[in-house]
């Protein structure tokens, strides 16, 4: 019989990336159009703080760029998240982007 309080209290838990390995990250992502997407989900997920399930729900009527803030869901409940400048500036581009194709 398993001790399922076992099980869970040996989840490793990984130590989330320094600055210095999210910059490295960032910038080995940027090399190309192809790579622009892997750039958008660690710029916004590094600069936000919101988990991975909260990103892929995102939808661009969540992004408030009038107020530098996106809506996600946690738990069936809204949050806003705030966001700066830089952010707002790849979502735009990302935006017009779409729209073009």
């Amino acid at each position: 019989m398993s001790n399922s309080y076992l099980e869970i209290s040996r989840v490793h838990r990984l130590n989330p990336p320094s600055s210095s390995e999210i910059r490295a990250l960032l910038s080995g992502s940027r090399n190309s159009r192809a790579n622009s997407t892997y750039y958008d989900v660690i710029l916004i997920v590094a600069t936000t703080g919101i988990k991975p399930g909260e990103f892929r729900q995102l939808k661009w009527l969540s992004i408030h760029d009038d107020r530098y803030f996106l809506v996600s869901f946690k738990f069936g409940r809204e949050r806003i998240v705030p966001f700066g400048p830089i952010v707002l500036k790849r979502l735009i581009e990302r935006q017009e982007y779409q729209s073009s194709e």
